[in-house]
């Protein structure tokens, strides 16, 4: 299955047949959803581990034009499964115990409609909102992050939503965009409101949010001692160093509000370098980089 994660961009037809394959080739592998988008599409959320234990979150595919990170969420959904079925060790800790003592919480893919703009364009069935975009669009629509609403899932969370309405000013940002409209209120979008619903109820141990690219980890300068650590061992793991957003960068993400809001430990891991969409072939030089912090990140809460 690693060979198909980076021969194609992965839209949603294309994501729900690699998880049908994940999940009919490992029992390890349970398959949910945390909810659907704003075209009622099903998002997938895959469940690995003991499903009793503390559970870690990962997630990728809040733009709709990062879907590489979505290849490299499989990757690991699919090396925690062979794991899970062969044992072994990883960078010294046992596969086993990992897996008994931690559940891994892998959403590939959330922004599903945006991923499919960015991909494929407007369909027919979008909303008006998104139609609407066309107009402003530079580049083509490989360039879209937004959802089919038109908003910014990464900035739709409430960590200083409302002083980035400022900013949004300045950028000229008043309605749907391709990008970095944060929406009417936080959380107005079916799909971010899911994620921070899931959150609040589950409450898990660390969350990672994939995003390209940088080669860099956000959320290093927490004011939690503890947070500090996990970073830099993350960051030591990858050899991604730790950075700080700046500008628009710093304002509604998921894990801005994860641990402001909730004091979860949570990092951006912005991956790869170069252009967005990153070219498919950057895809497994990018798990192999990232692997081992994805990997032993549960070991460390």
């Amino acid at each position: 299955m690693t060979n198909e994660l980076f021969t194609s961009p992965i839209d949603y037809t294309h994501l729900t047949y690699l998880i049908d394959e994940l999940c009919q080739r490992y029992r390890a592998a349970r398959l949910s959803y945390i909810g659907n988008s704003l075209l009622a599409r099903k998002i997938p959320m895959l469940q690995i581990g003991e499903e009793r234990a503390g559970e870690v979150f990962y997630i990728a595919g809040h733009h709709g034009c990062e879907w590489l990170c979505s290849g490299v969420l499989l990757a690991l959904a699919q090396e925690l499964c062979e794991l899970s079925e062969s044992g072994g060790r990883i960078h010294g800790i046992s596969a086993e115990y990992l897996l008994r003592s931690r559940s891994y919480t892998i959403i590939p893919q959330l922004n599903v409609d945006g991923t499919d703009i960015a991909i494929n364009g407007i369909s027919e069935d979008c909303p008006t909102y998104a139609r609407l975009c066309r107009a402003v669009r530079e580049g083509g629509f490989s360039l879209w992050q937004a959802n089919a609403r038109g908003v910014d899932l990464n900035h739709n969370y409430d960590a200083r939503f409302y002083e980035y309405k400022s900013l949004e000013a300045e950028m000229g940002l008043y309605s749907a965009a391709p990008s970095r409209y944060s929406g009417e209120y936080p959380e107005s979008e079916p799909e971010s409101a899911a994620v921070a619903n899931y959150i609040r109820y589950k409450r898990p141990r660390l969350i990672i949010s994939l995003h390209s690219q940088g080669e860099v980890i956000y959320g290093g300068n927490s004011s939690s001692a503890r947070s500090r650590e996990i970073a830099a061992r993350l960051s030591a793991l990858c050899a991604y160093p730790l950075s700080t957003p700046e500008g628009a960068a710093s304002y509604g993400g998921l894990c801005d509000w994860a641990r402001e809001e909730l004091s979860i430990p949570s990092f951006t891991f912005e991956c790869g370098r170069g252009s967005n969409p990153l070219p498919l072939e950057d895809g497994a030089r990018i798990y192999a980089r990232v692997r081992g912090a994805l990997l032993l990140g549960a070991s460390m809460v």
